[in-house]
């Protein structure tokens, strides 16, 4: 039994099946739950508004229901060794539980440095699966065998409720809430998905009643997906939800459904759960993804980047109508179906010949859903670099045809197209809009350039390169040539 120990909250925001803050309150006498709103992340490339947002959001309705057993938890900003510093003087923990995360390069970083300060003070820190992703894991034929343990035969936790809890730091976490507070607002926004573990819960209960029912049929079409896919995307990334709960209770649902349509969507739908964590797996075994290409031939890919279309892309203008309202999309909501996040990702790297490297930050912003490990293997699918995966370019006038036939997502999200007709939309590069630009490409013509170095260089017998190079060294060479 420990004496006083800290819960670290990461991307682990609930109460319902957190096997990290389950541990800790049954392994100490005393637990205080910590939350840090970090600088590190609160300044990184890859962090907006849309996840600091739902950060606030998530950590204040955690607040409010551990506040019910009359128990709190610290929400502080800082940099994270400053504050485990400031919160020993005062509450002298030797003690730190946690999930093991795995993020970008940057919350990478920090957790060495993290790891460093609790050596030098006498720290013990335990960290705790909460998916299938096994750290140090270099055979992948063994992931079926570790999600069968931690997803599929493993209990659901129940709710936390209640916890012996330092009543004595109330006034000190009263405080440095209120500091954060008025650091942090500034940064929520209005008219995002609710990220909160109710939210979560009540989400996931309308998809498995009755949304999932056209799932598998939906989830194409950004104008169905909204409503037919799950919406779960930014409860498991930020954890207000936990992937064995949502998949066990999906479990449940298929042995008492008999509609065989029923079945295969939400079968479909766990199938998806599977890749999520595979996903991540390859970004735990292998960090260096997110600088460079999982095969090390790509890095001999030669991109133009040329700043102004970055620019357009971003801001929905390169006058191709449905990439224009993918984007105008992301910038409003945080959020457009994976079709479409294909389909702008093939669109930008093989069409405007973006260094996919360029747009991984900058898309990670726009989306309210940001999981690092799942972002940047999609990211080198989508650029065909991966070596094994199939090379897909995606056509802008093909999936406008077939996932949005009638305009009905362009016009919503392209107010100066409303007064044009389909016919005039879908010949959008022979009509001259009055508010709308001009197609600043030629797809079919400008994706042929890397879309042709990309199969040459999948076609050439393997170059050996070391792994060893420092990171971010390839990248240097290849984006300032």
């Amino acid at each position: 039994m420990f004496n006083k120990s800290i819960y670290w909250i990461k991307r682990d925001i609930r109460l319902l099946d957190n096997l990290a803050f389950t541990k800790a309150i049954q392994k100490s006498k005393e637990v205080l739950p910590i939350f840090v709103f970090e600088d590190l992340l609160i300044n990184a490339e890859e962090t907006s508004n849309f996840h600091i947002s739902s950060w606030l959001s998530a950590i204040l309705d955690f607040k409010s229901e551990i506040k019910k057993s009359g128990a709190d938890v610290l929400i502080i900003s800082g940099e994270i060794t400053s504050i485990l510093s400031k919160i020993k003087k005062i509450f002298d923990f030797n003690t730190v539980f946690s999930h093991i995360e795995t993020g970008s390069n940057l919350t990478f970083m920090r957790d060495k440095l993290v790891s460093e300060w609790f050596k030098d003070n006498g720290v013990k820190w335990i960290q705790y699966n909460q998916n299938s992703v096994a750290r140090g894991l270099k055979d992948f034929s063994k992931e079926n065998v570790y999600f069968n343990k931690r997803i599929i035969n493993s209990h659901i936790l129940p709710k936390v409720n209640g916890f012996n809890f330092p009543a004595f730091l109330n006034e000190f976490i009263e405080e440095e809430y209120r500091i954060s507070k008025q650091k942090i607002s500034k940064h929520k926004l209005n008219n995002l998905q609710l990220v909160t573990e109710k939210a979560a819960l009540s989400n996931f209960s309308s998809f498995i009643n009755s949304r999932s029912y056209n799932y598998f049929s939906g989830i194409s079409s950004p104008n169905t997906a909204f409503n037919s896919g799950s919406r779960l995307s930014p409860h498991l990334a930020w954890g207000t939800i936990s992937l064995k709960y949502v998949y066990q209770k999906a479990t449940e649902r298929i042995n008492n459904l008999s509609d065989s349509r029923w079945i295969r969507s939400l079968e479909a739908f766990q199938d998806r759960l599977r890749w999520r964590d595979h996903f991540i797996q390859k970004l735990e075994t292998n960090p260096d993804r997110e600088f460079n290409p999982a095969d090390l031939k790509f890095n001999n890919v030669i991109f133009k980047n040329n700043p102004n279309y970055i620019k357009a892309f971003f801001e929905g203008l390169t006058g191709y109508p449905l990439i224009d309202a993918c984007l105008r999309c992301l910038n409003k909501v945080g959020f457009i179906n994976f079709r479409m996040r294909a389909l702008i990702t093939s669109f930008t790297i093989h069409g405007l010949n973006i260094d996919w490297r360029l747009i991984m930050y900058p898309l990670a912003r726009i989306f309210i859903d940001y999981e690092p490990g799942i972002h940047i293997n999609q990211l080198q699918m989508q650029a065909g670099v991966t070596g094994t995966n199939t090379i897909r370019i995606y056509s802008p006038t093909k999936q406008t045809l077939d996932k949005d036939p009638k305009l009905k997502f362009i016009r919503t999200w392209i107010p100066e197209l409303r007064e044009y007709n389909n016919t005039e939309i879908f010949q959008f590069k022979n009509t001259t809009f009055r508010d709308y630009p001009k197609p600043i490409i030629d797809f079919e013509k400008d994706s042929k350039f890397t879309k042709e170095q990309v199969y040459r260089i999948k076609n050439q017998s393997k170059i050996k390169v070391s792994t060893k190079k420092s990171l971010g060294q390839l990248l240097l060479v290849n984006l300032n040539s």
